[in-house]
Order: structure tokens, then sequence, then C-alpha cells
């Protein structure tokens, strides 16, 4: 991180974001607590809360979980994080909307901090996945425009585009499945 970036941060609510060089713990709290160790090889900014955060000039309120900016080669990019205990393919409309939510925050912070972001990534992080959903309403609503359809289409591909201010940004797409008794251990993604 250069000195100007430091300096900005200073700036920033410390309960809201966060430095390291080696990595973070993501987690999800509820009923059954999850937890991801995200493992680092270059200086990064975990953005946390992101759904507590007071921005009032988006109507997209909703917000994924968390958000990481990470120093690449050429610059820097964005990973967006979701955690869920349970997940089905028809999720996948609000987590897309969600991600919109944390990029549109973590695209202002890194404006704010001279960073120009590059590469964009999303993570959905669960425990078990159901298959089908066990109410045909829920699907027929959820399929019911044409973006939803495309969001719940993009639950096996490799990317998903994020769309905000008339502009589609292609993300990389991962989903990881933790291991069911993790309270032993923290399953680790390295970035």
């Amino acid at each position: 991180m250069t000195p100007k970036i430091k300096s900005r941060l200073n700036e920033l609510n410390k309960a809201l974001i966060e430095q390291s060089n080696e990595g973070f713990t993501l987690s999800e709290k509820g009923e059954e607590q999850i937890s991801c160790r995200v493992k680092l090889a270059v200086p990064a900014i975990l953005l946390k809360n992101l759904d507590k955060w007071e921005f009032k000039l988006f109507n997209k309120m909703r917000c994924a979980d968390y958000a990481i900016i990470k120093k690449e080669e050429n610059g820097y990019s964005l990973h967006l994080f979701e955690l869920k205990k349970t997940i089905k393919p028809t999720d996948m409309v609000k987590i897309m909307q969600q991600f919109t939510g944390a990029f549109l925050r973590a695209e202002m912070i890194a404006k704010f901090l001279n960073i120009h972001l590059y590469k964009y990534y999303t993570y959905i992080i669960y425990l078990k996945e159901k298959n089908k959903t066990t109410n045909p309403i829920d699907y027929r609503n959820a399929i019911s425009n044409r973006q939803n359809r495309e969001d719940i289409n993009s639950w096996g591909k490799d990317s998903v585009n994020i769309y905000c201010f008339d502009t589609s940004i292609k993300c990389y797409n991962y989903k990881i499945i933790l291991k069911q008794n993790s309270k032993e251990s923290i399953d680790e993604v390295i970035l």
C-alpha cells in the first residue's frame, strides 16, 4: 500500500475496515456459525459489515457480507464474499443484488483511496446446497423477469455479471462448499 492509501485508510472507521498482509477470517453468525479463512500473499483491505454502512444514497441496500480490495501486479482487484448456511439456485437473485450493493460500496471506498479496480471476483461460500425449491410459486416468481432468469442460470457458471449504472461488470465466480463439521477447523481460501 502506498503512503497516500495508508493515510486515507486512517480516516476511515476501523470497525468497518481492516488491513492485512496475511489474511482475514470471514464468518456468518446465526444458529450455526460458519467461518472461512482467506489467506493472502500480498497486502489487502477488508471491508466488513457492509450491510451496516449508512449509505442512504443508493436504493440497493442489500449487500454481500464482505469485500476485499487486493493489490495485484497491474493494479487492484475486488473480491466479494457472501456466506450462507444453505443455498439453492433461486437464491442467486438475492445474492446478485447483494453483490451489486457490495460492489457499489467497495467502488466508492476504492475511489476515496484513489485505487483503480480492474478485476472482479465473487465468492459464494456455503455449507449445504438444495437443488430444488419446495415451493413452485417461489421458483415461478423468481424467474418472472429476464434479469432474474439470468441470475438463476448463473449458479453453475464460471462468471457472473453485475449490472449497475447501465454497465455490465464481469466477475469471475466461485462456489466454495465448507466442511460440514467446521467447528474444529476453518476452511481456507487462498487469494
